[in-house]
């Protein structure tokens, strides 16, 4: 390799680390920038008008009462399927 080429990777390496260093500092200047971004929950508490609409359309109307009747039955057939899964853990690990 050349004096030359060897000039140019180290700049390009140094470079490189630059802009590795730019970005960490900017993570830690603004840490919750990106969890702001990614998480749903952070979301519905600062914009509450959006999912607030939607709760009130859903007890004005006559679908809250059927949802309240299957609420109970979704989580009865979902503890169902919890305990099935442990069964089938439990019968594989005695097989092997």
């Amino acid at each position: 390799m050349s004096r030359d080429a060897r000039k140019q990777l180290l700049r390009l390496e140094a470079e490189m680390h630059r802009l590795e260093l730019s970005a960490s500092l900017s993570d830690l200047r603004q840490p919750f920038v990106a969890a702001q971004h990614g998480s749903w929950l952070l979301r519905l508490i600062q914009q509450p008008g959006d999912w607030m609409g939607m709760l009130s359309g859903l007890l004005a109307s006559g679908k809250f009462a059927q949802v309240s009747r299957l609420l109970p039955l979704a989580m009865g057939a979902w503890k169902i399927a919890r305990l099935f899964q442990q069964f089938l853990r439990r019968r594989r690990a005695k097989a092997d």
